[in-house]
């Protein structure tokens, strides 16, 4: 788990836990035993030099990406304004997790870059890719063609 550790201590998420398990435990006393359970299995990889992939309860949820303000699921754009994201409809309608839009947010270079790829829009949206407008909040001139 070193180069995971490593990588979130490079990343801007380090002052938004101490820990590891305060994004990765979902709260709750039965789901920190079961956590500790687990960690077993990281020393013995550890140790032994096998590889381990954080997994399943695990992974980061959009509550714990959104607590104590860190992100809201208000957003209906991305950062920049561009593109027409809403952020709470991809999280209750189509139960994302925000790792899976955001896959380096924090571990960047091994679980992915920090922003969407457009082939992962295209697993639900292909049939709107040709619309400018579905995605981008600018407008465009006719004839222009983007090359995504």
């Amino acid at each position: 788990m070193k180069k995971y550790y490593d990588s979130w201590k490079k990343s801007p998420h380090v002052v938004a836990a101490r820990t590891c398990t305060e994004c990765h435990v979902k709260p709750g006393l039965m789901n920190l035993v079961v956590y500790r359970l687990q960690f077993w299995s990281e020393l013995y990889a550890e140790f032994n030099g096998v590889e381990l992939k954080p997994f399943g309860s695990m992974l980061p949820t959009a509550t714990s990406c959104s607590k104590a303000g860190c992100h809201s699921l208000n957003r209906e754009t991305s950062v920049t304004g561009d593109l027409k994201i809403d952020h709470r409809l991809h999280v209750t309608r189509a139960k994302l997790r925000c790792a899976e839009c955001h896959p380096g947010a924090v571990h960047e270079g091994i679980t992915g870059k920090p922003l969407p790829l457009r082939k992962l829009c295209t697993r639900c949206h292909n049939q709107q890719m040709g619309n400018c407008g579905f995605c981008h909040t600018k407008k465009f001139p006719v004839d222009v063609k983007f090359e995504h």
